[in-house]
């Protein structure tokens, strides 16, 4: 899979992932509002149970406090109190339970006024389950028989009683008494003790309903946030993934890459990139590879043009024999390596006899061959460490190291002759040279360079003039 379409995938998954992730918070945070909001009505619901229950006993202490004194203030205010929970009076702006102290006690309102709702309708809005509101409206039932017990006391107190249909009409002397003995009775206390039970069995209920909903909430919330923490985690394996692919099919390639790159900066044209993934990288590093080649080959070619220019300037193009140049560094070099080990080292000018004869007999061409197989056999009458050189038409240097005494010299000469001097085919036909040579040894004979390949020329001639097909030292006291 190629780098844009696995960062594609990536940032897709990635991106997904975190949207979900918004999701799940959202919804986190939507659940926290309802258990908020659940928290909220529980509040509201228990206030308007004790609402109902504080406005009673507003309601007795007003009544009480009205046939003990007669003050007509005590009255009004409880028919204030009765018309706000009744929703004809709108209800304090910031609401208490208790009504009277609000009031003022008729010392002027300490608050403003705020809309006219009965309680009852306050307790339909919270939209409590059927049996609680049942619950409440059982209470406030029983709140109003109360209510009538309160009214019968006041009606006395004005000296009104009942006419035996609910009405209090029928007029005697008023007798507070009666009204005091009636709002202080049994009776009274026992219908106060019956608002009491609905609202702690509303409360009960209502408080065992909110805590289920609560905790229903609370395990949503638990379950979203253990969704989310797994959500993140998933987003991290797959970060974590990423990096790792980074690392290995990217990173890791590319440092590879620079390292080859390198190495080609340094001269090492064969360095290749291994391209195994089928990436970009991969792609790049076959391209590379393919690069690297190209360069190679140019780089290669060149070097052996350039070798071959070297070879050609430094060898004899018919026979591919060191020339006179090359020779004379190679004589330098033996020179050096026999003053290092203590030892000789010898320079034989060799020179082919009846080799024009070859030429005018069986042409140049003849001849050229002649020349290739006398190189040859020149050769292998040496060693590895030893140079032949061809210097003239017909004439070769030969130089030999580690020479330790004379005779060593001369056995190479005289296998120099006795190899050249065997029969050559040539076009089918044989030919025959021979091969003077004169020998010149450093330090024996001299220490100069260029003395001493002129005392082994010289000595050829002698050769030559001896008989041919022969060697001659430089120094005529040496073995012949």
């Amino acid at each position: 899979m190629s780098i844009r379409t696995s960062y594609k995938w990536f940032a897709l998954a990635v991106t997904l992932l975190l949207l979900i992730i918004v999701g799940v918070v959202f919804k986190m945070l939507h659940i926290q509002d309802e258990v908020a909001r659940i928290e909220k009505q529980r509040f509201r619901s228990f206030a308007l149970a004790m609402e109902l229950f504080q406005s009673s006993e507003d309601l007795t202490r007003m009544a009480r406090s009205y046939v003990s004194t007669g003050n007509p203030v005590y009255e009004k205010l409880y028919f204030e109190i009765l018309d706000i929970r009744g929703g004809k009076l709108p209800r304090p702006a910031k609401y208490a339970p208790t009504y009277w102290h609000l009031a003022g006690i008729g010392r002027g309102e300490s608050s403003g006024r705020g809309e006219n709702a009965a309680l009852k309708e306050l307790m339909r809005r919270e939209g409590f389950a059927r049996e609680e509101l049942a619950l409440l409206r059982q209470a406030q039932e029983n709140s109003d028989n109360l209510v009538k017990m309160e009214k019968q006391a006041f009606a006395a107190v004005r000296g009104l009683y009942d006419d035996g249909r609910g009405h209090f009409t029928v007029r005697r002397a008023p007798d507070r008494n009666y009204a005091v003995s009636l709002l202080f009775s049994e009776r009274y206390a026992h219908e106060k003790a019956r608002i009491m039970e609905p609202i702690r069995q509303f409360m009960t209920a209502l408080d065992e309903r909110t805590n289920a909903q609560s905790v229903a909430y609370q395990s949503r919330l638990r379950q979203t946030i253990l969704l989310t923490l797994t959500l993140a985690a998933v987003t991290l394996l797959v970060v974590v993934l990423m990096i790792l692919y980074s690392y290995r099919s990217i990173l890791r390639p590319i440092e590879r890459l620079h390292e080859k790159v390198s190495e080609i900066a340094r001269g090492d044209y064969t360095a290749r990139c291994g391209a195994t993934s089928a990436n970009e990288i991969g792609e790049l590093s076959r391209n590379f590879n393919n690069m690297a080649g190209f360069i190679e080959t140019d780089i290669c070619m060149r070097k052996q043009a350039e070798e071959r220019i070297r070879h050609m300037a430094d060898h004899d193009l018919l026979t591919d024999l060191p020339t006179m140049r090359l020779a004379r560094d190679r004589l330098s070099a033996a020179v050096n390596m026999a003053r290092r080990h203590k030892k000789a080292a010898a320079v034989m000018f060799a020179d082919l006899d009846g080799f024009k004869a070859v030429n005018d007999t069986l042409g140049h061409d003849a001849g050229d061959d002649v020349l290739r197989q006398v190189a040859q056999r020149l050769l292998s009458c040496v060693r590895e460490t030893d140079t032949v050189a061809r210097v003239g038409g017909d004439e070769f240097l030969v130089i030999a190291t580690e020479i330790q005494i004379p005779e060593n010299a001369a056995r190479i000469a005289e296998k120099i002759v006795r190899c050249v001097s065997e029969p050559l085919a040539v076009n089918g036909r044989q030919a025959a040279v021979g091969a003077s040579i004169g020998i010149a040894l450093f330090p024996d004979d001299t220490e100069d360079l260029e003395q001493i390949v002129q005392l082994a020329d010289k000595a050829m001639y002698r050769a030559k003039n001896a008989g041919k097909n022969r060697f001659c030292f430089a120094n005529a006291g040496g073995p012949e």
